[in-house]
């Protein structure tokens, strides 16, 4: 047992618990017990030193952490190879560069030993060669393999290697509750599995505080979280070095709501200035005289806050006692409680980020006060067209108020502060005082000072400003296709720091109105087809640019026949149509430092319409990459910049492998996020732009044909169930989306051919019917008016049979399939599990999953490799993924599909599968045994049987007979051997009738 107890320590994480006892849990203080004082020796990086740690580099036949090993330092550009020197203390090598003349193009690798032929023969005797300079007074390391090979041999990644070892860490309760015995638990990288583990240190803490350990084995701990006495974890798990960088304090119940505690590191959130405040402001910005909170003062009682006496439309609140810097003040507000110190002689609580401070002094505003928000009127389109935004480049907002034509101001705005109100930060709200109440105001932005006299987007139109609202806003439209045209800027007037939504919404002044319903979803009939199936599904709409404006994309009018646009036209305003939800991702991808940032658009990389011309006022995060941006978000390139034969090929690798809840998620350093595409919150505001990028509808209804397939593989044909976007002859040929109030949304069969247009000369329709539910033959063959932007996820429950087949007509075995053709991303999950990846932006892919042999095939991948090309024909086996194969063919399995429609142009899908229809349900018969003649049934016949359970099952395998019992003995018995014939007698009188609607 101790054996195997060493073996399992081997195989999880390095887990270093810290006591950290609370000898005094005092409501907002904290005081530590003291406890054992490490003895390892401490090492300190010299600034003038380069240092390689070799932990982990051990793998192939050679140990880069002997301290005899041969470890050089290579730098682009120079002669000499430098030899390390090994550091018992610490167990790097290192190499003193202080003489060392470093330049900006001086990139590095390091070798083991110099002998190349070795080299370049054997795997991990060397690094890739970094991406970043030399640099001295660092520590670099490995990070695994790197993911291209060289000289055709496994190579180690670089990484810059941090150790927290002797940083100080503080944890303040700011809860009303009592915590005794916490404990800080310090991870080597996030888990925490293992509590018996050798490598556990006690640490001297005194003060509130406790030192971050020593590193083990040249490994540093880059994690920690807090547990109680009971090892329960009380937090989440942190990054250190994150943690340090933004205070090294936890402030633990800072935030607190029905379901969790939440806390935030910090710098000291006290003030060192003793309070002097005898009343509380609350911004009026971001809580209404309407709220409903709650205040209470370190341990008294809460109470409700009231609007105040003299302050217009302001809450505030009396302070009764005294107060001390140590004072935990806590606000509840929707049910969320807030916890902050007092501040010096600041009195305005208002929002910081997530939670609630005490930050500035209440100032009376002007009642006639209006605002402007910027936030999507703010995109500069320079390289495309003339920069028209609002406010230009580097220029302000003015604005011109008036009554009448005598009676007017003039005047600038005010940028005003980042503002928050726990879930979004508005950047780009600018605020006009006026003087007094004017009805009508227009805003411009100008690089003279003077209103523009035409027409132009970096002006808005005469605009009324509406009574009825406490903080007037006015949200500017974005640019397309205001900024094309040209015509003034329009918008609409809302409340102060809200969710932009322009859906619905009555325009304000002389631009086109806003019709009730940004896209069109008609009236319809579902008529359920016993030869179809229906899935339910979920789509996602994803906003053009003007469509952002509350416009339906039908009434779209700028420059719609491309033929008459001449040679070489500027098509920017077809290809990236989705500026404003591209920048909300990239903005995303930025937070979580995402691995594939994936956009929407057709990022152009030939003559004509370069991408290049607006990347810089796009500005989207992962484009500084270029080859690699330009790989994952462009079907014709390879990973090495080359142009590809085809955009026929996927790109795998863009979302992870597992999902969550369900849901698909993203890669990034270390972890996984949400994909903001497939989330809700994201797509309905929770965003960087703070506004309405899409629409979901869920429980739409997919019909699916039944239709028979041929191969060369087998006998016979196998019914599948089937939707080609191409067939114009399938009973569900030309799905719609439409609605009814019985029932809801669904995909109907219609009449209404849709095509794509393509890139050809004169710009043709595509020849086949496309996939494009949010539009009618109106639109068909249109690029301006075609809904280019969607999602759609699928979610199939099904069975297999005992090995993976069914039978064809002919009674020969062909695998169960699922089969996916078209453009763009889709991903296939079973059980949570990635399965088929036909991810990036491409033309038309094919993937298929064979459940008989475990394999999933794709017709054409581009290579990850800087080498660039593609595979054809790739395939990935999931025979070893348990969560998928475990109970294989008895268990319920889940199908979910995740598509999109992303890069314009086409938009095809075809999906197939041939599961075996299986419907069963289960039956109990009770049946009273009482007043049973036993002359007829002798008492053995219901021994223990007076209910009767028996299964009814209709496995349909698809003509051939496939026997549901497979794999299990049958015993035959008669069935009457209980009865006594002669007592068994005829009945009569009996009828069976069939009853309408009984079928």
């Amino acid at each position: 047992m101790r054996v195997m107890r060493k073996i399992l320590k081997r195989k999880v994480s390095i887990v270093m618990a810290v006591l950290v006892i609370l000898g005094i849990a005092v409501y907002g203080v904290s005081a530590f017990a003291e406890e054992q004082t490490a003895t390892a020796e401490t090492f300190t990086v010299n600034p003038n030193y380069i240092y390689l740690n070799p932990a982990g580099m051990n793998l192939g036949s050679v140990d880069w952490t002997s301290s005899s090993a041969d470890i050089r330092l290579n730098v682009t550009g120079w002669k000499d190879i430098h030899q390390g020197t090994y550091d018992p203390k610490s167990g790097y090598w290192y190499w003193d560069a202080t003489n060392w003349e470093i330049k900006d193009v001086n990139t590095y690798f390091f070798t083991y030993g110099t002998d190349w032929s070795v080299i370049k023969s054997k795997s991990y005797y060397r690094t890739e060669v970094s991406s970043d300079i030399l640099a001295t007074g660092k520590v670099y390391a490995q990070n695994g393999t790197a993911s291209q090979q060289i000289d055709s041999q496994n190579v180690y990644a670089l990484k810059e290697y941090t150790s927290n070892a002797g940083r100080s860490l503080a944890f303040v309760n700011m809860t009303a509750g009592e915590l005794s015995g916490v404990q800080a638990q310090f991870s080597l990288d996030s888990n925490y599995d293992d509590f018996t583990s050798d490598q556990l240190t006690a640490l001297q803490l005194s003060d509130g505080k406790v030192t971050v350990p020593n590193d083990v084995n040249g490994k540093a701990y880059q994690y920690v979280r807090f547990i109680d006495a009971q090892n329960n974890a009380i937090t989440d798990s942190f990054d250190i070095s994150t943690a340090i960088s933004k205070g090294g304090i936890l402030y633990y119940g800072i935030r607190q709501d029905s379901s969790k505690t939440y806390s935030e590191w910090s710098q000291e959130k006290k003030s060192e200035t003793t309070p002097n405040v005898t009343k509380l402001y609350f911004n009026n910005l971001s809580f209404w005289t309407s709220d409903d909170i709650t205040i209470q003062i370190g341990s008294g009682e809460p109470v409700k806050v009231v609007p105040d006496d003299t302050a217009t439309n302001t809450l505030s609140y009396n302070i009764s006692g005294t107060i001390d810097k140590d004072t935990i003040i806590s606000i509840t507000k929707n049910g969320v409680t807030y916890r902050f110190y007092p501040n010096g002689t600041d009195n305005l609580i208002t929002y910081s980020g997530s939670n609630i401070c005490i930050k500035g002094t209440y100032q009376a505003s002007s009642p006639n006060t209006v605002y402007f928000d910027a936030t999507l009127s703010k995109l500069s389109y320079a390289g495309d067209v003339a920069d028209n935004s609002l406010p230009l480049k580097d220029a302000g907002i003015s604005y011109h108020a008036w009554n009448t034509e005598t009676d007017f101001t003039d005047g600038d705005l005010t940028k005003l502060e980042d503002f928050s109100d726990g879930t979004h930060t508005w950047s780009d709200v600018y605020q006009a005082q006026l003087d007094k109440k004017y009805s009508n105001i227009l805003f411009y932005s100008s690089t003279d000072g003077n209103i523009p006299s035409t027409p132009t987007a970096n002006k808005t139109d005469d605009l009324t400003i509406p009574d009825g609202l406490t903080n007037p806003c006015f949200y500017a439209d974005t640019s397309d296709d205001s900024i094309y045209k040209p015509t003034n800027r329009s918008g609409y007037w809302g409340e102060l720091y809200t969710v932009r939504n322009a859906e619905g919404k009555t325009k304000d002044g002389g631009s086109t109105a806003t019709s009730d319903t940004i896209v069109d979803i008609p009236q319809g009939t579902l008529t359920r087809n016993s030869n179809m199936l229906y899935v339910n599904t979920t789509l996602y709409d994803y906003y053009s640019d003007y469509e952002l404006n509350g416009y339906n994309r039908d009434a779209y009018s700028y420059k719609t026949d491309l033929n008459s646009l001449g040679n070489n036209p500027i098509l920017h305003y077809i290809y990236q149509p989705f500026r404003q939800l591209d920048q909300a991702l990239s903005s995303y991808y930025n937070k979580n430092n995402a691995s594939s940032p994936i956009y929407w658009g057709n990022f152009q990389n030939y003559t004509g319409s370069h991408y290049e011309q607006i990347k810089g006022s796009l500005n989207l995060y992962g484009s500084n990459d270029w080859n690699k941006f330009i790989y994952e978000n462009n079907s014709m390139w390879g990973r090495n910049g080359v142009v590809l034969l085809d955009g026929n090929s996927a790109v795998q690798g863009l979302v992870a492998d597992t999902l969550s809840n369900n849901s698909l998620m993203i890669k990034t350093s270390g972890k996984t996020v949400a994909a903001p595409y497939f989330n809700e919150d994201f797509l309905t505001g929770n965003n960087s732009k703070n506004t309405v990028l899409g629409k979901v509808y869920k429980d739409v209804t997919f019909p699916f044909v039944k239709k028979p397939v041929t191969s060369t593989s087998y006998e016979g044909s196998v019914d599948y169930w089937y939707f080609n976007s191409a067939d114009a002859t399938a009973e569900n040929k030309n799905l719609q989306l439409q609605q009814s109030k019985e029932d809801g949304y669904f995909l109907n069969p219609s009449d209404q051919a849709v095509k794509g247009q393509t890139a050809s000369k004169n710009y043709p329709a595509t020849g086949d019917n496309n996939y494009f539910p949010f539009n009618t033959s109106a639109q068909s063959g249109n690029a301006t008016k075609l809904n280019y932007g969607f999602g759609q996820k699928f979610d199939l429950k099904f069975k297999l049979t005992s090995d993976g087949t069914v039978k064809t007509t002919e009674n020969a075995d062909a695998p169960i399939e699922f089969n996916f053709s078209g453009d763009d991303d889709v991903w296939v999950f079973i059980d949570g599990k990635l399965v088929l990846d036909v991810g990036g932006g491409h033309g038309k892919v094919t993937g298929t999953i064979n459940f008989k042999d475990k394999t999933a095939t794709v017709s054409s991948v581009k290579n990850d490799a800087t080498g660039g090309g593609v595979t054809p024909s790739k395939v990935n086996s999931f025979a070893r993924d348990e969560t998928i194969t475990k109970d294989y063919f008895t268990k319920e399995h889940t199908l979910t599909m995740f598509y999109m429609e992303r890069g314009l142009w086409e938009s095809n899908m075809s999906i197939s599968f041939n599961f075996p229809d299986e419907n069963e349900f289960q039956v109990e018969k009770n049946v009273d045994t009482n007043d049973v003649n036993k002359d007829i049934f002798p008492d053995t016949l219901f021994d223990n049987t007076s209910v009767f359970p028996f299964t009814i099952q209709n496995q349909a395998t698809h003509f051939g007979i496939k026997k549901a019992t497979a794999g299990q003995s049958i015993e035959t018995r008669v069935f009457n051997d209980t009865f006594e014939s002669n007592k068994v007698q005829n009945v009569s009188g009996n009828t069976f009738e069939k009853v309408a609607g009984m079928d």
